[in-house]
């Protein structure tokens, strides 16, 4: 609280003082080690707990690199390295 009229304006700051990431990786620890865990705890919001979307993050440069030989491909350019 006494932090917070000095580093109002800083995003970092405003985004931690509302959620506790520790907190977080300690519940999702206990989670994996199949404690139960009560849904709700201060500082540790129930969408923060969803683990990720996707099994692995895709790789978007290569995505884009596939994208563009198969463009310069279809074109009939030379295949660059």
């Amino acid at each position: 609280a006494e932090a917070e009229s000095a580093r109002r304006d800083q995003p970092a700051f405003l985004a931690t003082r509302h959620v506790f990431v520790e907190g977080l990786a300690l519940l999702a620890l206990a989670g994996r080690r199949g404690w139960a865990m009560p849904d709700e705890h201060a500082f540790c919001p129930a969408p923060a707990r969803l683990g990720p979307m996707t099994a692995a993050v895709p790789d978007l440069f290569g995505e884009i690199a596939r994208l563009a030989a198969a463009s310069r491909r279809a074109r009939g350019a030379a295949p660059t390295l």
